[in-house]
Order: C-alpha cells, then structure tokens, then sequence
C-alpha cells in the first residue's frame, strides 16, 4: 500500500493550501468522505478505474510513483482526424495547455527547431495561413481540400482567435529554442513544391509568402537581439524582460522536440509527422531527454543577447536561402 500513499501524497503537493484532499477525492470518485478516507491511509485499495481518473485530472506520471526499474514509458497519442480532433481542435487544445502553463510560476520552454517554431508563424499571418493550408491538405490529406488550389483569405473565426491567443500567450512563457541550418527548409520546400506543382491559385502568391517569410525572419532576429519575444507591432519598453534564449547548432540534429517544464508536470512532446505529438509526462524520460538536450546546448552557440554579429550571419543565410527560392519561382 506504500504506493498508494505516496500517490496520494504527490495529488496533496498539487493542491492549494486551501483544498481539502478528502473533498477533493471524494468529489472526483463519487464517493463519500469515509470512502475517500480509507483509500488516502491505503485501507481500501483503488481501482484501475479510480487511479485513471485521479493520475489524469492531477496530470500525474504513474512512473515516478512506482518507482518502477522497466524500461517502459507511457506515452499519450491523439491523432489529428478532419471530423474528430480537427486542425482547429488541434489549436485550441494547445491553448488550453498554454494558459495552465501562463497560471503556473517559472513554467519554461525549450523547443528543438526542425521547423519554424509554431508558436511564431502566427506572427505574420500570410505564412500562417499558408502553413495551415499545407498541414491540412498535404501533411493530413483532409477530404474537403482535394483538389483546392492555395489562395491568400481570411481565416476562420475559431483559427484565427486560436492562432492569436497562441501568439500572445507563447510570448509570455520563457522559452529556449535551438534552431540549426535547415530550421527554415520544411517551409522553402513547400513553397517550392506548390509552385511547381501549380498549387498556388496565383504564382505571385508563392513570391508574396516569400517576401512574408522575410518579414518573419527580420522579427525573429529581432527578438534574438532583444532577448525577449514580442509582437511586431509592439512597442518595445526601455527595460524588456530576458525571456528568449535562442541556440544555434551547425551539426548535430535530433527530432523535433518540445520539453515543458512547469510548478506541476514535466513533459515531453515529440512532434510526429510535423503536428502529431507523443506525450509523456514521465519524469525518468523527462530527466534523461533533458540531458540529451543539455549536450546539444552544449554544442551550441548561444546568439541571443549576444553577438549581434553571430546572430547577424545566423539569420542571413536563412535570407540568402529565401532569396535564392524566390530567384527561381521568378525565373
């Protein structure tokens, strides 16, 4: 029963001051105090049933509680579908677990960059846009989009307030990201790749989100200087808070990442297929991921606060590389 107490001991941490834990238990189990009583000293047993509920309402990895020496970690996969979980859906998931992380104190980021961050594509909407019309008809194969051509229009309702609330929310998070070479890549080639094929409705809309990708890149240097993210039309204060570290790493490259840090839970996403993700909370995965990441870091050169130089010559050749794709869609 050792195992049960101490389960019971993680759920009390979690709680405020105020809460009571029999209440809360009672309450969450639908049974009375006395019941919630015997489970908390370990004189009834729970159930499968019961420790499902309360491990997924407290956000809590059965590993660290076990103890256990197997190799095994769970992991939690929901799948990306056009009629059950939705892009949209996809987005306002995130936006939930975004505002806990907001709530909660010294909550932090850090985000491998195969891709252009998620989070700061929002900030220019023409490649927000894009980007999300690229997921959903090449990357998931959504019936409704077959044969549809890109054209540059004004998102829905529900993307465009999900896509806003990310941006914004995202930006108060402090947040570690390490980009590399090919970071900007994915996006080029799809671009490249719908100008060939005839997928854009209007060429010169394949120059326009070039010259949009541009735009991204200059904030994006912008914030490195800065140390600190922000929107583009914000007015930076005198005194901005340091909450961006970017890394840089010309060589080693591992799967696409985020590690998230908070008050209550650590967890891993690792992206699948551009936006699925496979989620742990495992803190014994958690620990030895984080010390993979460490060895990147450490690899790494940091060019945010720094060197405007460094991160000058970082941020250029992601503007050659555009360039050079603009130069021939052009030709």
């Amino acid at each position: 029963m050792s195992i049960q107490i101490n389960f019971f001991k993680e759920i009390k941490e979690r709680l405020s001051d105020n809460v009571s834990l029999v209440d809360e238990v009672a309450d969450l189990m639908g049974v009375s105090n006395d019941s919630a009583y015997r489970r908390i000293r370990g004189e009834t047993e729970l159930t499968f049933a019961e420790i499902k509920i309360l491990s997924n309402h407290f956000r809590i990895s059965l590993d660290g509680i076990i103890e256990s020496t197997s190799s095994t970690v769970n992991f939690h996969f929901k799948s990306m579908s056009e009629r059950n979980f939705s892009y949209v859906s996809y987005m306002e998931s995130i936006l939930d677990t975004m505002n806990n992380l907001v709530i909660e104190d010294e909550s932090e980021f850090i985000f491998i960059c195969n891709d252009i961050p998620f989070f700061h594509i929002f900030h220019i909407p023409e490649v927000a846009i894009f980007k999300s019309f690229v997921w959903q008809k090449t990357v998931l194969g959504y019936d409704e989009m077959k044969g549809k051509k890109f054209e540059l229009s004004r998102p829905e309702e529900s993307l465009r307030n999900a896509s806003i609330g990310l941006r914004d929310i995202y930006a108060k998070i402090p947040s570690t990201e390490i980009f590399h070479p090919g970071t900007f890549d994915v996006t080029l080639n799809q671009i490249e790749y719908y100008s060939v094929a005839g997928l854009f409705q209007n060429w010169k809309d394949a120059i326009l989100i070039c010259d949009k990708l541009h735009e991204l890149v200059n904030h994006l240097e912008t914030q490195a200087v800065q140390a600190h993210k922000f929107h583009p039309k914000q007015e930076l204060p005198e005194i901005v808070s340091k909450n961006y570290s970017l890394y840089f790493n010309d060589v080693l490259y591992i799967e696409d990442a985020v590690l998230i840090n908070s008050a209550e839970t650590k967890s891993v996403y690792l992206i699948n297929m551009t936006l699925n993700s496979l989620i742990t909370h495992s803190d014994k995965f958690y620990n030895h991921f984080k010390k993979n990441v460490e060895n990147l870091l450490a690899k790494s050169t940091l060019i945010s606060g720094t060197s405007e130089k460094e991160t000058s010559r970082v941020f250029m050749n992601y503007r050659k590389k555009i360039d050079k794709l603009k130069d021939k869609i052009i030709s």
